[in-house]
């Protein structure tokens, strides 16, 4: 199918999931940062000695003593360069060398550097997807309930932080005869939702923690379709260096949901 296509693809492009080699969180100060024994931020990847990375506490995070061939959003870098992080959905500094590149994650005021390379064992090793058989009984449509304000759940994540994530509102549903209230986040339009859902395959079939959900909503009819046979992994089934959210407190499934994405059997035991 094209959508499974487009998933591989994603995961397996030269800067998706896949390419991840590190994540390393920033304490304040200032501190070396590259690829040799000796740095205090110790890369898998690129030059020994690529610069030193200051963290003023708050949200000044600069880059400084700058290797040669290093860019800094595609462009050589100058002596100094300030790194913007991606927090509330920004585009942050990305800084690279080869095929290595890092930018600043922002996670409830944590901040961490988030490290690629296109030559990543992971990505270069992939083993693919592999997914239950299609069940046509678990693509389901419900009563859609939208809140009358707007309103922010806060989202536990795997690191311990609290995300709080826009909540439209939340769907109404039946699965193997018994009703379910699965809280919605925003998706990529008011037309679509992003949810995060558990159920019994967790940590056996499929991922451990849960598995992610997109759909579409009907805003003019109430009603929302809900597909479980696109029921797709997060990216910390595929890495250890990422900071999934986890599922709401009420969006879980009492039963084996036997449709989606199953567990990636790539990851060393």
């Amino acid at each position: 199918l094209n959508w499974q296509n487009q998933r591989k693809a994603g995961l397996a492009a030269e800067k998706g999931w896949l390419s991840l080699i590190g994540l390393h969180w920033l304490t304040r100060g200032a501190h070396t940062i590259g690829s040799a024994e000796n740095q205090q931020i110790r890369l898998q990847a690129g030059p020994a000695e690529l610069g030193t990375i200051s963290f003023d506490g708050k949200s000044g995070i600069s880059l400084t003593r700058i290797a040669d061939g290093v860019l800094v959003d595609g462009q050589p870098a100058k002596a100094t360069a300030m790194l913007k992080t991606d927090r509330d959905g920004a585009t942050p500094t990305e800084v690279s060398i080869g095929s290595m590149s890092f930018f600043v994650i922002d996670r409830s005021g944590r901040i961490g550097l988030r490290v690629k390379d296109a030559n990543a064992p992971s990505r270069l090793n992939f083993k693919g997807l592999d997914y239950f058989a299609y069940a046509p009984e678990l693509k389901v449509t419900g009563r859609y309930e939208a809140y009358a304000t707007p309103r922010l759940l806060d989202v536990g994540t795997i690191i311990g932080t609290i995300e709080p994530t826009p909540n439209p509102g939340r769907a109404h549903f039946q699965l193997y005869g018994k009703d379910y209230q699965f809280e919605l986040l925003e998706g990529s339009d008011a037309t679509h939702f992003f949810s995060i859902f558990g159920d019994q395959t967790n940590g056996k079939e499929t991922y451990g923690m849960a598995r992610f959900l997109t759909g579409e909503i009907d805003i003019a009819n109430a009603t929302v379709t809900l597909d479980f046979n696109r029921a797709y992994n997060p990216p910390c089934a595929f890495t250890e260096f990422a900071t999934c959210p986890m599922p709401p407190a009420g969006n879980r499934v009492a039963a084996k949901v036997l449709a989606g994405e199953k567990k990636y059997q790539g990851l060393p035991d």
